[in-house]
């Protein structure tokens, strides 16, 4: 660029119009009423200082160097004042003075302004600050003033740097991004929005994130869509979205339609008053972390299986508040739900149906589940949909977590089942239910797998506990002893016993129990000569045996022998001696030998 030859020296004119000849110039320190004289020069290098004042020549005229900002006065060469000007700036001076000017929004960075659809020399500031693109920045303008419509603003931000691959920047609005129609996001697409600590309406705080509010005015609309760009793989992925408080209103269906969408992340948003914060469909690999979704009319979180199986999403430590119920999953195989809060649901906390397989919930905080007086109401709903029949194998598996029914009073279940292959759960609380386990004539025998558990404030623990296999507890802590059952199919151990010796019992309900023992083994006491086998008031109907014998000696038997002392031989008296036998006996013993009923007469000692 070419710049017009400034004059080289200045001149300066009279009252009259002419050449100021002899006239008088004084440069002084800037400022109201300042006389204090300030120096010039004669050259560019500063090295020679003209006088002050500085006297014109003929033409009036005078070279002049200067640096910064004067009070200027000029006089006629007898001194009469022509004029006086205070603060006077050199032009590239008072350029200087308004960059280092950080105390006015209007000057500093403030004059320069910024295409974002250029591409600048590296190097330049022009480069560094174009790393990223704000919705905010030139030619886009996106107003955020919560009255203008923002949508084509941020869609056209959005796909230039879809094709420059630049993050999305939305800085925290005066009031919101306002949008009448959904934004559509693309494989690699990176939204950052800024959060400062606090993205969603809670504990009485005003969000101060980058809000959007949702307003269309067609039904069902979705305020965030996925697409495919630039390549023909049916999936679309490494999406990175963050920082966002996006609030619906009537006619908003879903925050987040997540459709065919893999290896992507959504971290630090809030979302509330939508049908579904997030629908998920055919999603591969997601993680969701530190999200809170509120208010939802159906549900926070949905999962469906319409074009492919949804499987291995993960949700970490995220909240979800108030709606009929929780998050709801059909045809998911995988996910996982890892440090959550699931808190007032009307009627269910979590809904799986029964073709989801391995949805796992570990270390979750449930309360106020169902949160309604809805005595068919519990945290976790499993079977009741989702095809005929039993689809699926292990539907969920919950590990460790406190739950808390409705706290205005116990209703409801921990866990409903209708069909059911597996349910595994493993050291948790569940307090404030009807019922622990509610089950239906659909839910398999032994289908249930308890690790072991407490609660209090429960009635039944399970209606059918032919449906549950593990160690489950026999009451409430907080009444009577606190014990724990164990109910298998089959146990296979090489001791049975407990540690103390004392108050040990074997039930065994329905069948016989069967014992298989080694060659040369036996069942014995620890204790010679004490224990009973059965009792008199608890008798055994009949014992039968090879043989039988009592016996404190070491006498072989045989079968069908009866044994008593340590011998075989049996002494009577001589007949008609000293010990004759009276003439009418007692009573006789029937017994049979060799198949022939006969009869041992027997007679008072």
């Amino acid at each position: 660029m070419a710049f017009i030859l400034p004059t080289g020296k200045q001149q300066y004119f009279d009252s009259n119009g002419e050449p100021l000849a002899g006239g008088r110039l004084w440069t002084m320190q800037p400022g109201p009423g300042v006389t204090t004289p300030k120096t010039t020069w004669t050259d560019a290098a500063e090295t020679a200082a003209n006088t002050n004042p500085i006297i014109l020549n003929a033409r009036g005229e005078a070279t002049v160097f200067w640096t910064g900002v004067y009070n200027v006065r000029l006089e006629t060469a007898a001194g009469g004042l022509i004029y006086t000007v205070e603060s006077v700036a050199t032009g590239d001076d008072g350029l200087r003075a308004d960059l280092a000017d950080v105390g006015s929004a209007s000057k500093n960075a403030g004059l320069v302004a910024l295409n974002a659809t250029l591409t600048y020399t590296p190097g330049t500031a022009g480069a560094k600050l174009n790393n990223a693109k704000s919705v905010q920045d030139y030619p886009w303008l996106a107003k955020g003033d919560g009255t203008t419509d923002d949508k084509a603003a941020i869609q056209a931000c959005i796909d230039f740097c879809r094709d420059k691959q630049y993050p999305v920047l939305f800085p925290p609005p005066a009031v919101a991004y306002k949008l009448l129609t959904g934004l559509t996001i693309y494989n690699g697409s990176i939204l950052i929005g800024g959060s400062n600590g606090q993205f969603v309406e809670a504990f009485n705080q005003v969000p101060t994130a980058a809000k959007i509010l949702f307003a269309p005015t067609a039904p069902n609309s979705d305020l965030f869509t996925f697409a495919k760009y630039g390549h023909s793989d049916p999936f679309i992925e490494h999406v990175s979205i963050q920082g966002l408080y996006v609030l619906g209103s009537a006619n908003a269906r879903y925050a987040f339609n997540i459709q065919a969408v893999i290896y992507s992340t959504f971290r630090d948003i809030g979302v509330s008053s939508f049908v579904a914060g997030f629908k998920c469909d055919a999603t591969i690999q997601n993680r969701f972390e530190n999200i809170i979704v509120k208010n939802s009319s159906v549900a926070p979180v949905t999962y469906d299986s319409t074009t492919n199986v949804p499987t291995s999403d993960v949700w970490e430590q995220c909240t979800f508040f108030s709606a009929p119920q929780g998050p709801t999953l059909q045809g998911a195989v995988g996910v996982r739900f890892n440090n959550c809060i699931i808190e007032q649901m009307d009627n269910y906390g979590v809904d799986i149906a029964r073709d989801c397989q391995n949805v796992i919930f570990s270390n979750t905080y449930v309360e106020d589940v169902p949160y309604t007086n809805n005595a068919s109401g519990s945290v976790f709903r499993v079977g009741f949909s989702g095809g005929g029949g039993l689809v699926a194998s292990n539907h969920l598996i919950v590990n460790g977590g406190t739950f808390k029914g409705r706290s205005a009073g116990a209703v409801g279940a921990w866990l409903d089942c209708s069909y059911s292959n597996g349910v595994i759960v493993n050291g948790i609380s569940h307090d404030r239910f009807t019922n622990v386990i509610r089950t239906t004539a659909d839910t398999r025998d032994r289908s249930i797998v308890w690790g072991g558990s407490n609660g209090i404030t429960w009635t039944t623990f399970a209606n059918d506990i032919t449906k549950v296999v593990g160690i489950f507890p026999n009451g409430v802590i907080n009444s009577g002893t606190n014990a724990q059952n164990a109910r298998f199919g089959v146990i296979t151990v090489d001791q049975l016993g407990d540690a103390a010796g004392t108050g040990s019992s074997l039930q065994m309900g329905g069948g016989g129990i069967t014992h298989t023992i080694g060659a040369a083994a036996a069942e014995y006491p620890t204790t010679d000569n004490v224990w009973d086998f059965g009792i008199d008031s608890l008798r055994w109907r009949s014992v039968r045996a090879g043989y039988m014998r009592t016996s404190s000696a070491a006498v072989a038997g045989a079968g069908g022998t009866f044994t008593l002392g340590g011998t075989t031989v049996t002494n009577v008296g001589a007949a008609g001696g000293a010990a004759a036998l009276p003439a009418t006996p007692l009573g006789y013993l029937v017994c049979y030998v060799g198949g022939n009923q006969c009869k041992i007469a027997y007679y008072s000692a």
